[in-house]
């Protein structure tokens, strides 16, 4: 008996029905492939804060620090791969992803510090001299190379805490996703209560679905997560304030119990985190 083959009209029906299964199911993989990329986001910021701790107990309870006055921080300046030691340059103005790279002179993997939601990258020859060491950069080579922004530093006198003011207080946010607005160098109006929708992703790190969602880290190590920046602290009686918070000057940022402009060099005593870096390259 001669055997029946499909038609076309049936292989066409069969070929739209798995399409429209391939439609159907794909943004849900994406989506389910996008929500581990945030665990494995949230265990980088953890393992960061750990090192964090670790290199504490070796560097007399400091949090990664170089010791420079407050007005050598530049806000603006992006990661730059340098071959001198870090002791012998420190009038040079320094980006904060400079404390970052501490801890990768301290032997942990640059890799630490990548995002896997993001297109950045980072390899072991980007943090390393021609020697293959890299106890001799003092700063990641682009900022590409790390996704992740920290608490600006304040004052010598205050180094032992670096970006943290309040050295006492467990729930001050120190580390995050990239902060969006000094990587763009754009800031939309301020956040409100009843900001919401794309004015409220606007305010979000970009690095999870375009401003979806942040993992952040507090002083006491354990890490955070969430759809809001509004975390960080403002007053002793727990107000929150906008981590994120910044003008269109990437130098400074809004103090949200006055209203007022603060910059990097003025960051002393203030509990609102004040996270920032890395700079648009």
């Amino acid at each position: 008996m001669r055997r029946k083959a499909f038609t076309l009209i049936e292989l066409l029906v069969v070929v739209a029905i798995i399409a429209l299964l391939v439609s159907i199911l794909l943004p849900a993989l994406n989506r389910a492939r996008e929500l581990a990329k945030r665990g494995v986001c949230g265990t980088n910021i953890k393992n960061i804060g750990t090192a964090m701790t670790l290199y504490k107990g070796g560097h007399n309870d400091q949090y990664p620090w170089i010791g420079t006055t407050s007005t050598a921080w530049d806000a603006t300046k992006t990661g730059q791969a340098r071959d001198t030691d870090y002791v012998k340059d420190e009038g040079t103005a320094r980006s904060i992803t400079s404390l970052l790279f501490l801890l990768v002179r301290d032997k942990q993997s640059p890799n630490l510090f990548i995002c896997p939601s993001r297109s950045d990258d980072v390899v072991d020859g980007d943090t390393q001299d021609s020697t293959k060491n890299n106890a001799y950069r003092w700063d990641f080579k682009e900022a590409k190379n790390v996704s992740y922004s920290y608490a600006a530093p304040i004052t010598e006198a205050a180094k032992t805490t670096s970006g943290a003011t309040d050295s006492a207080d467990p729930m001050l946010v120190i580390m995050s996703d990239k902060n969006p607005f000094f990587y763009d160098g754009n800031a939309p109006a301020a956040l409100t209560d009843t900001t919401t929708g794309d004015d409220l992703r606007k305010h979000m790190s970009q690095n999870h679905t375009s401003g979806e969602y942040i993992n952040y880290l507090f002083q006491d190590t354990h890490v955070g997560g969430g759809n809001r920046p509004d975390v960080g602290l403002l007053d002793p009686n727990g107000k929150k304030g906008d981590i994120y918070t910044a003008s269109a000057d990437s130098t400074k940022k809004l103090d949200l119990q006055g209203g007022t402009q603060i910059t990097v060099s003025s960051h002393v005593g203030i509990r609102d985190a004040f996270v920032i870096g890395p700079a648009k390259p």
